[in-house]
């Protein structure tokens, strides 16, 4: 009830209109902001949303305190409520850098690399000088395979400010250009960096095993604290290795010790369903796309194998219900079409598996 007067309110204010603020309420309200922006890093968001409610009723059109908002929102995992409040925000005022660089963050986060790279582009725009702004530019570059664009933009950034994230995005750049000589060099810049930044040594040495320098990324994950070794990074790294270097069951046995502790780990439930599909194991191939599906529901990838587990389980009925679901979510995506011809004929639905009319 309190959410709906509070709703209610700010329509009401939307279509009353509110006086232009003086430059003291102005510094008041920034003031304001800055605390609550204290409180959501802190986690406390029910006392923080509460204090943006209060702005927001008063001001609907305030738009740095929409974007407080809408950063609440994403750290409680509400992103298409996220995303409505960025949007609002920019409709606003189209000129804060934040707003973008969230809505880059949402669009990363959502599988939609050309709406992450625009928005990080346009946040670059307007504050070329901030590292973490450039970072992310640069990662969306590397992910799109706009590899030269990465790198320019990592060199961009003044020496003393890059943060050590960008040592494997460069790494990933230099194998994409094919450049691998000059990965090596950044190697010992990666043991310079690890005691300060607990991912960094299984972010580098994922780079290394997924471009086929399977010992180098063994190598260097020697030098993991034994913290480190706990972490669902290093753990899916590790496995990664294994399998490489030609030991699935270790593998399988390295991803069930991270399944025990990080359950909930998209990424290790994905790979725990590759190695299944690789094993013929496909029920259990087919139970671990569920628990992922769990974590990222209509998630495009994992439904995607999951209709292909289901076929080769002789699951039918529910690999159509399911390429159903992945063709209602993605109708121009030609793998959608297919995954659900194929479905439809592995249930000998001849007829049915024509092209859905449009």
């Amino acid at each position: 009830m309190l959410k709906s007067s509070l709703i209610s309110s700010v329509i009401l204010a939307l279509l009353v209109g509110s006086a232009p603020a003086s430059p003291v309420q102005r510094v008041q309200g920034d003031q304001r902001l800055a605390q609550i922006h204290k409180l959501v890093d802190r986690g406390e968001f029910d006392t923080a949303e509460k204090q943006i409610w209060d702005i927001v009723t008063q001001e609907p059109e305030n738009a740095p305190a929409l974007s407080v908002l809408g950063t609440i929102r994403m750290r409680q995992k509400r992103l298409p409520e996220a995303e409505a409040l960025f949007k609002r925000t920019l409709a606003i005022n189209g000129n804060l850098p934040e707003a973008h660089r969230s809505l880059g963050e949402i669009y990363s986060l959502t599988d939609r690399p050309a709406e992450a790279k625009a928005a990080y582009a346009r946040a670059h725009e307007l504050k070329p000088r901030d590292p973490k702004i450039s970072l992310e530019l640069a990662e969306a570059y590397q992910k799109s395979g706009d590899f030269q664009l990465s790198v320019e933009t990592i060199n961009s950034i003044p020496p003393a400010s890059r943060p050590s994230a960008y040592l494997p995005i460069l790494a990933s750049d230099y194998f994409g250009l094919k450049q691998p000589e000059k990965v090596a060099a950044l190697a010992p810049l990666v043991r310079q960096h690890a005691a300060s930044d607990a991912t960094l040594l299984t972010h580098f040495a994922r780079v290394l095993a997924n471009n086929g320098y399977v010992d180098d990324a063994a190598e260097l994950l020697k030098n993991a604290t034994p913290r480190m070794r706990e972490t669902v990074d290093y753990l899916l790294v590790m496995a990664r290795i294994q399998e490489q270097q030609g030991n699935p069951g270790s593998a399988q046995q390295t991803l069930s010790q991270a399944l025990k502790v990080y359950p909930d780990s998209y990424e290790v439930l994905l790979q725990s369903a590759r190695l299944a599909s690789q094993a013929k194991n496909h029920k259990m191939e087919v139970k671990f796309l569920r628990d992922a599906l769990a974590v990222k529901p209509d998630d495009i990838e994992a439904l995607r194998h999951l209709v292909l587990a289901r076929i080769r389980a002789n699951d039918a009925i529910l690999a159509i219900s399911d390429a159903r679901r992945l063709y209602e979510l993605q109708p121009d995506q030609p793998d959608s079409v297919y995954l659900l011809g194929a479905a439809l004929i592995n249930h000998s639905d001849w007829h049915d598996a024509r092209p859905p009319q449009r």
